[in-house]
Formats: structure tokens, sequence, C-alpha cells
């Protein structure tokens, strides 16, 4: 295996501290999807037909990951003209304070299938708040680290085909044009000292630790799974012990990050979907684990054990989930594909569906009960959580933004403002604020 390391650069001049509304990681500042902000609704800042504000549009290159924010800087990777480019926004005005590029091709090497849906990065940046870190990783295995502190100065970098000799997705059924593989897509997962990557490596693990600081490697995981196509991985807690809930390629897997088993494989259920498109990523509620797919038309609340794997608390079939990770609010989870779908957290029966969602759909539960949208072309929306209508679908307000486009990358909002990114490039900020 060979790896190339740069001298660690310790570290950072200024590091901002993490506020309650930041969102510098996958789903939010604890990577469910929540946010404690509202929604502006009660204000007023929905009408029609103005609605939020735009203060400011940038293009940061083509990509389907979505931005991170702490204190007054947005962070985002996107591709152009053969180059992958990290940006430093200012979040007040969108003046760009710094770049960072390399050579990057627009699909990841091993990729096949579906490439007019999409290309450059879509995993979305991990942002160590504590150092001032930021970690990017592009469709092509490209994993970097970033002094925020110093523009952007590279800090370690490795990519992980050309490290771990990682093959492309298998076809996982005997439907014919099945195989399909869009290179990396998973965010980094930073946990203390370690940077957890879904690799994906059949030779070396499923999983790798790096340490976060140097790119070194600290461990790998027992399960060696081709890589899903899900946006992020899910720490968990399983009976008092710290564990990873990962959706590969073929299983949903569970691996301790105990310090006496860490890596070791704990649970897996099979999971092989048509195209192998496990997408949507795990999502927790009350130590459980939330599974859905499109491609199997099922969501399922998963239990995990240590020692008797995964038990089945419901099923709910023909309801499944492509792209949207559901999000857990108030004993409800709440998914878009078709439609925005509501199932009881406890029993999985369904308690409305509605709306114009597609597949292309993320979602952002507020603290007032009300849940922002982005999806389809670009079309931002709010609707009524079941805490304000229990028994309907209410669609509150809906901008058409942006059409001829694909709103595959995920909303952030952030100290009142509203980041909407599509794949193109095009990002708006919208300003929840009279």
């Amino acid at each position: 295996m060979v790896m190339k390391f740069l001298l660690p650069v310790f570290f950072v001049t200024t590091v901002q501290s993490l506020r309650a509304d930041d969102w510098p990681h996958w789903r939010g500042a604890a990577r469910n999807g929540l946010t404690r902000e509202t929604s502006g609704w009660d204000e007023g800042l929905w009408n029609m037909p103005a609605g939020p504000r735009k203060v400011w549009e940038v293009n940061c290159g083509q990509g389907s990951s979505s931005p991170v924010v702490a204190g007054e800087r947005a962070y985002v990777i996107g591709w152009k003209n053969g180059q992958d480019t990290v940006l430093c926004l200012d979040m007040k005005t969108g003046t760009e304070v710094w770049r960072r590029s390399y050579p990057s091709p627009r699909y990841g090497r091993q990729a096949k299938g579906d490439q007019g849906f999409y290309g450059g990065p879509s995993a979305t940046p991990e942002l160590d708040v504590q150092t001032g870190i930021l970690y990017t990783l592009s469709c092509d295995g490209e994993l970097r680290a970033w002094d925020t502190g110093k523009d952007g100065a590279t800090v370690w970098k490795v990519n992980l085909y050309d490290a771990y000799q990682v093959e492309q997705r298998p076809a996982v059924t005997k439907h014919e044009d099945t195989r399909r593989d869009y290179g990396y897509t998973c965010a980094p997962l930073l946990l203390g000292d370690g940077l957890l990557v879904e690799v994906g490596s059949t030779k070396t693990g499923t999983v790798i630790a790096f340490d976060k600081r140097t790119g070194k490697q600290l461990w790998a995981s027992e399960l060696r799974d081709p890589a899903g196509h899900a946006g992020g991985l899910l720490p968990l807690q399983v009976e008092g012990q710290p564990a990873l809930g990962v959706f590969t390629a073929l299983n949903v897997a569970l691996i301790s990050l105990d310090e006496k088993t860490r890596g070791k494989t704990l649970a897996v259920r099979p999971w092989a979907t048509r195209f192998a498109n496990n997408m949507a990523t795990l999502a927790a509620v009350e130590g459980d684990v939330i599974v859905s797919t499109k491609w199997t038309s099922l969501t399922a609340r998963l239990r995990p054990t240590l020692t008797q794997g995964w038990q089945t608390v419901w099923e709910a079939k023909n309801h499944g989930s492509n792209v949207t990770t559901p999000v857990v609010a108030g004993g409800e989870i709440y998914f878009a594909m078709r439609g925005m779908t509501c199932l009881d957290a406890k029993t999985g029966q369904v308690k409305w569906q509605g709306g114009r969602f597609s597949d292309s759909t993320s979602i952002i539960g507020c603290g007032d009960g009300r849940l922002m949208t982005w999806s389809n072309n670009g079309d931002l929306g709010l609707v009524d959580a079941v805490k304000n209508s229990p028994a309907e679908f209410r669609e509150l307000a809906w901008f058409p933004l942006v059409k001829d486009d694909m709103a595959w990358p995920h909303l952030v909002l952030a100290e009142r403002r509203l980041l909407c990114r599509v794949h193109s490039g095009r990002m708006m900020c919208m300003h929840l604020a009279k």
C-alpha cells in the first residue's frame, strides 16, 4: 500500500468554536437533519410571492455534496474544467475568502451508469471545529485535509483508490444492466482523533479510520463489503458501547467502536438492492436504526444488539426512500419520494402522504414543528409536521427557485441563513430575517 503524506501543519491560527446553530457536518450539528432554529413561518417570512429573501448567489462548481458552516464561514467543494475546488465563503455576503484546487476527474475512475444525473464531488465535507481542519473527499477517492485557519493549506492527503486498490462496485442482482458505481459519496465522519471513511476495500476494510492530524491509518473494519452510495455513516450507542451503522452496497452493518473490539463486525443484515443503490443514510430513533430504500420499497426499524444481530421492530412495505435520508422528529419519520410520507416511529404505520416531491429531496426539521424541503429542479418548500398537522399533509409555502437542474445537495440552515445548492453549482443564500 502506497500512501502520500505531507508534513502536518500545526495547526490553526484562529479556530471558531462550535455554536448550536452551526452546520459543520453532513445533516447538521447533531447529524440528524434537525435544528433548534424556527422556520420563520410565524414571523411571516414565507409570505407569497416574495418568501425568504435571497442575499447572495455564487457558482461553486458541479457536484452533489452540501456545504458546511461554522461561524461566518461556509465551505463547499465543486468540480469544473478538470479540477475540484474547495471554496471558503463569507456567510453574510457570499464573498470568496479563499479557494484551493487540485486536478480531479468529473467521475470516479470506476464510474458506471447514470452519468447524466451526477458528476463532481458527492461527499459532503467534514469540519473539525476544534482544530479548524476541513476534510473533503472527491468522487475519485481523493481524501484531503485543509487548514481553514491558513487559507486552506494542505495538511495531508491520500487517494483511496491508489492506496487500497478499491474495485468497481459489483452487480448485486441478476437483472440486466443494473451495475452502478458513482464513486465516493459518503461524508467522512470525525470521532475523537479518528476520521472514519467508508473506503469499501474488499482487501483492507469497508471502513478505515485515519489519524485526523496526519492521515495515517489507525484501524480498519473486519467487514470488507464494497461501499454503498449513502451520504453518511451513523454513530450509535448499543447497550452502552459505541458502534457504527454502515449502509454498504450489500448489507446494513454494525461495526464496533469500543476500544477493545474496534472494527469488529457486530451485526449484518442483507440489503442488496437493484442498481446497488443503498442511498438514504441510516437514521437513528431511540437507539434503533431506520433503513429505507426505493428499490426494495421498504422502510424498516431495526434494533442493534451486541450479540444477537439486528432485531426487526417493524417493516413498512411499499414505502421506501431513494435519496432522502429519513428525518425523525417528534415521534414521526419523514421522507420524500414521489410525495412526502410520514410514518409513526413506534409502529411504522402511515400517518399521511402528499406533496409534489421527487427523489431529489432533503428535509430539515425545525424547532417550531415545520419541515423545510429542497427538492426537484430546485424547489424550496415549507411543510407542517404532525405536531401542527396531525391528520393530513399540509404545504405552507412553495418557491421554484431553479429550473432545469437537480436539487441533490442537502439543504443547509445556519444562523437563519438557508444555503440552497443545485447540481450545476449554483448556490443561493436565503435570509430568514426581516
